[in-house]
């Protein structure tokens, strides 16, 4: 894979590099742009990915941390293929709310252990 829609994106090049050198069965842990697979209008970048890992999750950073929405992150959760991995029912989906919102962070943090205890273990 050398490039996303006729370009190559440094992020898609990162995560490419990062399953390439990790470990069967090793988590990657990727800040990416909240349009990471927007940009991949051809699905080239996501094929790639479904063949050499799992997507384990992807969080939305709470827009609050960004003061232009535009480069706002989420975090990609994968594992590369190998053996012992275990494919999840269901991604771990999840936009986070703004730190100065306790309750619902602490919601959402106990819908994510809950996923983790269901999905991985």
């Amino acid at each position: 894979m050398n490039a996303i829609n006729g370009q190559a994106y440094s992020h898609f090049l990162f995560i490419e590099q990062g399953l390439k050198y990790a470990k069967q069965a090793g988590y990657l842990l990727y800040l990416v742009p909240n349009q990471l697979f927007s940009q991949d209008s051809d699905h080239t970048f996501y094929r790639f990915v479904q063949k050499s890992a799992v997507v384990l999750g992807l969080l939305q950073l709470p827009s609050s941390l960004f003061k232009n929405q535009s480069v706002a992150k989420s975090i990609l959760i994968l594992q590369k293929k190998g053996q012992g991995v275990k494919i999840p029912k269901q991604a771990l989906l999840a936009e986070l709310p703004s730190f100065a919102k306790k309750r619902e962070l602490s919601n959402i943090m106990m819908k994510i252990d809950d996923w983790f205890g269901h999905h991985l273990s």
